[in-house]
């Protein structure tokens, strides 16, 4: 149902944006590989170079998905959930899963990092602070808020932070149906943080010191 609004919205826009939207969906490459993970790749470059790069996770034995890149340059009618809809409707019945996870991986936008370091090397925002703006302000939030959302699910915890080698962090958030799911495609709430929004300068955030002390002192 969410597809033909969509199509019928997209029509809307004009022939030439339905036409990127099928040629985008041409692109979805998916791919068993180890342990019963699924790799999806979609990579697409339009005559305008307006792009779009996509690559994601999905484990049903563990009921997670995981973002491993997305980016998208232009093709502002189209949304990498319409992407990721499309996933899931290319996937056998007998593999498709509830997901119950949903990972932000090795994130690198500015923004995200920023709301990132306020919560972690700060004391800017608690952790509730950390969820709503992480969900309602940064670039990797809102368009992990919009994917739940068109599954009839909601983003009410965070599940962990962590953070690689070379000091790139992962977000993991848990995911719930919704008690009334009402419009599963709807616009998103403005932003309102600036600091955490698209096209910002990374803030260094100095890390904590670790403390000597014993902790049961």
């Amino acid at each position: 149902a969410i597809e033909e609004l969509r199509i019928e919205e997209l029509e809307g826009n004009g022939t030439e944006t339905l036409e990127l939207y099928e040629a985008i969906k041409d692109e979805i490459r998916i791919n068993p590989g180890k342990n019963g993970v699924f790799n999806v790749e979609v990579e697409f470059i339009s005559k305008d170079n307006d792009n779009l790069l996509l690559k994601m996770d999905l484990i049903p034995k563990e009921k997670k998905m995981v973002f491993l890149h997305r980016n998208k340059a232009g093709l502002p009618s189209i949304h990498i959930s319409d992407i990721v809809r499309n996933v899931y409707l290319d996937l056998d019945e007998g593999v498709r899963f509830v997901p119950e996870i949903i990972v932000n991986s090795t994130i690198e936008n500015n923004g995200a990092n920023n709301c990132i370091g306020d919560y972690k090397l700060s004391e800017r925002l608690n952790k509730n602070e950390f969820v709503r703006n992480f969900l309602r302000e940064t670039q990797n939030g809102r368009s992990s808020m919009r994917v739940a959302n068109e599954q009839g699910q909601e983003i009410y915890d965070l599940k962990e932070i962590t953070k690689d080698a070379v000091g790139r962090y992962s977000v993991s958030f848990k995911l719930r149906p919704k008690d009334n799911p009402g419009p599963l495609y709807h616009a998103l709430p403005k932003r309102t943080q600036p600091r955490y929004g698209p096209n910002v300068r990374l803030i260094k955030f100095k890390e904590p010191k670790e403390s000597n002390k014993c902790a049961l002192c």
